[in-house]
């Protein structure tokens, strides 16, 4: 009887046990201020993974697109409508509401937001007053990734096949680079290099003197984020796992998530 009871005990507790955070489907990543990754998941959360342990960092409905604050915390995308910020305790607060179709986040380093829209805007989101403007409001078709290079804001513009680059200061626009296909996610190493998720061409590439050159084939990235050595990390719409690339050697592994 004593047995029983101890085994009647294991199981209560096993069953009790809440399940473990594991991933259903990757919409986009991103490398916090600590190094850590940023994943957000279908399952209305924005998982953090960090050590081989993947953790809740904040439950926000659909979010589409993550971005790391370089002030600490993150903003997440809330169902292609609001902007959200979680600050460094885990606190969820809005930052932009009643928006439309917004396809891409990305801050500057004193912590403005930038943002895309699927009708075809680059819109600026202020840290302090909260005000928003439209830096670029024509000549893109369907524009989604995005990134601040020094003082240039650049631009996947979707369905045109390029990179447009937009001048903060003088809000001047231009080809920044073309060779792509559907380009869909952008993102800067530490040491300057601009890698592209260039999905219509199945593939991550660099820019090189205006013009995309292929890293790694066979890739079918949606979102795209470099760490600080140097490791691209990448999201597959919908397929629950986070790879790594090295893009040295084009080698691909899986890190979490589904092989």
């Amino acid at each position: 009887m004593k047995l029983l009871g101890l085994l009647g005990a294991v199981l209560l507790a096993t069953a009790a046990e809440p399940a473990k955070p594991r991933l259903r489907g990757t919409m986009d990543v991103a490398v916090a201020r600590d190094g850590s990754l940023l994943i957000a998941d279908v399952s209305d959360r924005v998982f953090r993974f960090r050590g081989k342990r993947l953790t809740v960092a904040a439950s926000i409905r659909f979010p589409v697109e993550v971005a790391a604050d370089p002030r600490g915390g993150f903003a997440a995308l809330n169902n292609e409508t609001r902007i959200r910020r979680v600050d460094p305790r885990g606190r969820v607060t809005t930052l932009a509401s009643g928006l439309a179709q917004v396809t891409a986040l990305a801050f500057d380093a004193d912590g403005n937001v930038y943002f895309s829209e699927l009708r075809g805007r680059v819109r600026r989101l202020d840290r302090s007053s909260g005000a928003i403007t439209t830096l670029l409001g024509e000549g893109l078709d369907r524009p989604h990734g995005l990134v601040v290079q020094g003082g240039t804001l650049v631009v996947c513009d979707t369905f045109n096949d390029r990179l447009v680059g937009i001048d903060l200061a003088s809000g001047a626009s231009r080809t920044y680079a073309t060779g792509f296909d559907t380009p869909v996610d952008i993102e800067r190493s530490r040491d300057g290099t601009l890698y592209v998720a260039d999905s219509g061409n199945n593939r991550v590439a660099r820019v090189v003197d205006g013009k995309g050159v292929t890293v790694a084939t066979g890739v079918g990235a949606n979102g795209i984020a470099v760490g600080s050595g140097g490791t691209i990390y990448l999201t597959e719409r919908l397929l629950p796992r986070v790879r790594a690339l090295n893009p040295a050697t084009g080698r691909i592994r899986t890190i979490v998530g589904s092989p």
